[in-house]
């Protein structure tokens, strides 16, 4: 039980030394940073899946509007005051713009994901400088009851 007492003790000197609070705070700052890049990561790839969506809408109209017939062309000039020819042209140019908005996006996505891997490599280092700062303070404590130990036997009177 006593030996107990002595870890929670020793325990207890580490977690409460500055230099260990500090970089066990680091740490976990590093850790949380990495977890919101992670999750801004998610959110701009699903961004590409949709403009990806919204790319394969806008061809797939195209396909529809490729042999627009005269009377089809006066229909759409009646309700959108643009002939067929502009009505294609608009969707053209729209797609062109979705594709740019989809390499533009991964483009986000690509250097969020390099964010992400340094932040991950961060948290490891701040991680390792933790556990070193944990057995420097350990170290310490030992060098500490070491010393404690020799001048309580010292003082003792020795038998003979």
């Amino acid at each position: 039980m006593e030996n107990n007492l002595d870890w929670k003790k020793r325990n207890d000197a580490i977690e409460s030394d500055p230099r260990y609070i500090a970089c066990r705070n680091e740490s976990r700052q590093i850790a949380e940073k990495g977890r919101e890049s992670q999750a801004e990561l998610y959110r701009s790839v699903r961004k590409v899946g949709q403009l990806l969506r919204l790319f394969d809408a806008g061809v797939e109209i195209l396909s529809r509007t490729e042999d627009i017939t005269p009377e089809e062309s006066e229909v759409l000039k009646k309700y959108t005051t643009d002939c067929g020819e502009c009505w294609r042209g608009n969707w053209d140019l729209a797609t062109d713009l979705q594709m740019e908005l989809g390499v533009m996006q991964c483009e986000i996505v690509n250097k969020q994901k390099r964010t992400v891997q340094e932040l991950k490599r961060a948290t490891e280092i701040a991680w390792q400088k933790t556990v070193v700062v944990r057995e420097t303070i350990n170290a310490e404590l030992d060098e500490k009851e070491e010393k404690e130990k020799a001048a309580k036997t010292e003082k003792e009177p020795t038998n003979g």
